[in-house]
């Protein structure tokens, strides 16, 4: 079997596995509740919250800068294109300086890649809306997605990174395509990270997975921002941080939720703006603001 053969086996392996995932735990739930799972809730499904992060030596300049940071919205059955418009409503009214989406974008299906493609394409900041992508736009057809949101002119960032300007500083954003295996995602951040060396006076990375912080702080990044956990969903204690949330995302990750803090860098994980099974306790989906703030 050759590699490309074996890749294609390996994907349409996943994608069984998923579709079966997706049977059970969106599909079969969505059309007993006779659609009413999928519907959009007035004043919608989601907390918007706010926190701030605390870097050391940060310039005066870029005090105060704010990210909006959403993340698997997992656009599908469940949380369907309806959803979309007061997602992007609520990220625009926060007025943050930076966009930074973290991937799933697609549940499972391509077929609301369109509607996906349209909402991110409004949300709106000064410098810039900024997408990695997830493990679930990967399982219709992840070039697809990669196409689409090029042509739309939307800065999808895949191990690399762009540059802006805000009062004369420099910032550098980067972002890492999702990685199967750890080994991949270590090289992945690595490339992204040697892109955004150089004179910056404020890093920032976008990986889907949170365990890219695991390098990402060995390259002196100031902030990661990941999601992929959805806060575990289900949650036996609700802290954040550091001996904080027990729940799901426990079992398989190192950061689960909140703000996470190695030396001088930082990591924000996401709890996700959707959702792909419809459960949540004790840990609400979420778009969150981020205030960048000196340590003085």
């Amino acid at each position: 079997m050759s590699a490309t053969e074996h890749s294609d086996e390996h994907h349409r392996r996943k994608r069984r596995r998923a579709a079966i995932r997706h049977a059970v735990f969106t599909r079969g739930p969505v059309r007993l509740s006779i659609g009413l799972l999928g519907r959009p809730r007035p004043g919608g499904s989601f907390c918007v919250n706010q926190r701030t992060i605390e870097l050391d030596e940060l310039p005066d300049e870029l005090c105060g800068l704010r990210v909006t940071h959403l993340s698997d919205p997992h656009i599908g059955e469940l949380i369907t294109p309806d959803h979309l418009p007061g997602i992007v409503e609520a990220a625009n009214n926060l007025g943050g300086h930076v966009i930074a989406v973290t991937g799933d974008f697609i549940d499972f299906s391509n077929k609301v890649l369109p509607h996906v493609v349209d909402a991110m394409k409004r949300l709106e900041a000064p410098l810039g809306s900024y997408f990695v992508l997830g493990n679930h736009d990967y399982l219709d057809n992840a070039n697809e997605v990669k196409r689409a949101f090029r042509d739309a002119g939307l800065n999808l960032l895949l191990n690399t990174c762009i540059r802006v300007d805000h009062h004369g500083r420099r910032i550098a954003i980067g972002g890492v395509d999702w990685a199967d295996k750890p080994g991949q995602l270590t090289r992945y951040v690595r490339s992204a990270c040697r892109h955004m060396n150089g004179d910056c006076d404020l890093s920032i990375l976008l990986a889907h997975h949170p365990h890219a912080f695991d390098v990402a702080h060995r390259y002196g990044v100031h902030v990661t921002l990941s999601g992929h956990t959805h806060g575990g969903q289900v949650l036996l204690s609700d802290r954040r941080g550091r001996k904080g949330s027990i729940g799901l995302a426990n079992l398989g990750f190192r950061y689960t939720r909140g703000l996470y803090s190695r030396g001088a860098s930082r990591l924000y994980v996401s709890s996700g703006v959707g959702s792909w099974f419809p459960f949540r306790f004790r840990c609400p989906a979420e778009i969150t603001s981020l205030e960048l703030q000196c340590t003085y």
